[in-house]
């Protein structure tokens, strides 16, 4: 029994601690080298940037232990508890975590890079900032937890459960998302480029601004979601169901949504330039100002659809669109599609306008992790993040200044054809949430960074490649309801 025992900085290297009770013990900093900890008893226990890498903690007992910036590279921890906590910083490169249990743990900013994670109980936990680069979190529960700037390049995350979580702004490039349950959560501004998400569910999720190039989304169930200004560029969409989703403003070029179930969705504004929708379903969908351009429409499904101007009807008739339950025209009067053209238009500047608050919140924080530079005497980097602040704050202010403006042509806009101004109006507004996105995920790394003190930390190959063009293969390998169909 070792209850509060002070073994700070002491060297166990190799030692044999199975079953210990080292109930809220000091071990910051000790040497815990590939140490056999196998059902011990470490709850409460402090062991800040002690090094634990190979170590064995299978089934140790960790609720509430201090592990900040702690090594714990290659550990096995299958089946530890490690409920609530503060891993800040931690890094479990290669590590085993399987089944373990991490329920509203601190896990920000720590490194999982090609961690082994199946099967493990995250709820409610913060991850954010996380690097999760090639972690297999197959069959994990991370229900409620906060994703926000998590790096899960390459992860996998199939059959997982998501629902409620945050994952803003993360990056999911080639990601293995099939058949994983993410209702409710959100995904403002994530990048899911060339990631697999093949009978997934993102049903009520707010998607909106986010990224979904090349990606797979065969029999995804995205009904109801929220997808304004989203990206689906060459993605595989055969059989997705979108029923009942709002997809303002979304681009579809060149995507392949081969019976597709669009039907009930609201999709103006949006540009299918080249798309493949052939036998799609959009009967009941709204379509002002929508781009046709080019794309394959034989045996889809139109009807009963406001905003389809004549024009557009009959070059998509004269391709083999079927509008057998639509024998007249659904053009809106023109005060009506100006009303509607308003009301999409004000939505999207409350995007803006909450992108802006967020934006400001985690400035706030990054102001906040400065008191750690003072107390380190790290006033060069002080200076710098301070300057940095200075640059951020001044872009939300223009982003504000954008707000005004923007309203108020929105409140000038004439019944004389509107749609390109709406157009031009919606991707300005796209623009300055992109910016303000950007602005947010560098907040968050210069947060890491002065809490961490790892001001010239080096940047890893997996680290440096693009989040929205991440070619994975050129990197090494190191050892809800739905709604019925119309």
């Amino acid at each position: 029994m070792l209850k509060n025992a002070d073994l700070e900085s002491a060297n166990l290297k190799n030692a044999d601690l199975r079953d210990a009770r080292l109930f809220e013990a000091n071990l910051r900093k000790a040497y815990l080298y590939r140490t056999n900890l196998v059902c011990s008893m470490l709850a409460g226990a402090d062991l800040k940037e002690a090094c634990l890498r190979g170590a064995d903690l299978t089934s140790a007992l960790l609720q509430g232990a201090y592990l900040k910036a702690a090594d714990l590279r290659e550990a096995i921890l299958d089946r530890a508890n490690l409920r609530r906590a503060k891993l800040y910083g931690a890094t479990f490169d290669q590590a085993r975590l399987v089944e373990t249990i991490l329920q509203n743990a601190d896990l920000c900013f720590v490194e999982f890079r090609r961690a082994d994670l199946r099967n493990a109980k995250l709820e409610g936990a913060g991850i954010e900032g996380a690097n999760l680069f090639k972690a297999n979190l197959s069959g994990a529960c991370l229900s409620r937890a906060s994703l926000i700037t998590a790096k899960l390049c390459g992860a996998d995350l199939s059959d997982t459960v998501l629902r409620g979580a945050d994952l803003s702004h993360a990056n999911l490039t080639g990601a293995n998302l099939s058949r994983s349950r993410i209702g409710g959560a959100i995904l403002i501004g994530a990048s899911l480029n060339h990631a697999n998400l093949t009978e997934a569910i993102f049903t009520r999720s707010n998607l909106s601004d986010s990224s979904f190039r090349e990606a797979n989304l065969t029999n995804a169930k995205l009904n109801r979601t929220y997808l304004s200004g989203v990206s689906f560029e060459d993605a595989i969409m055969t059989n997705v169901r979108l029923s009942g989703a709002t997809v303002l403003r979304a681009y579809f070029s060149n995507a392949s949504l081969h019976e597709a179930q669009l039907n009930r969705t609201y999709l103006s504004y949006s540009d299918f330039g080249a798309a493949m929708l052939n036998h799609a379903n959009l009967i009941a969908s709204t379509l002002i100002r929508v781009n046709w351009k080019s794309a394959i429409v034989h045996q889809t499904r139109f009807g009963g659809n406001q905003g389809l101007l004549r024009p557009q009807r009959e070059w998509l008739q004269q391709n083999g669109a079927d509008f057998s339950l639509s024998p007249l025209s659904n053009e809106l009067p023109s005060s009506i599609q100006l009303e509607a053209c308003q009301s999409d238009l004000n939505e999207r500047l409350l995007d803006l306008e909450d992108a802006s608050e967020q934006t400001r919140e985690t400035i706030a924080l990054l102001s906040e992790s400065c008191d750690t530079l003072t107390r380190q005497m790290r006033f060069d980097r002080l200076n710098f993040v301070q300057s940095e602040i200075e640059i951020m704050e001044a872009e939300c202010d223009r982003a504000d200044e954008k707000y005004d403006r923007y309203l108020s042509q929105i409140q000038n806009l004439t019944l004389n054809d509107p749609g390109s101004e709406v157009i031009e109006l919606l991707d300005g507004i796209h623009a300055q949430i992109f910016r303000l996105n950007r602005i947010k995920r560098s907040a968050f790394e210069h947060i890491r960074i002065n809490n961490l003190g790892e001001n010239d930390r080096s940047i890893d190959l997996e680290e440096q490649s693009d989040e929205f063009g991440m070619d994975l293969d050129s990197i090494k390998e190191v050892d809800d309801e739905e709604i019925d169909n119309v």
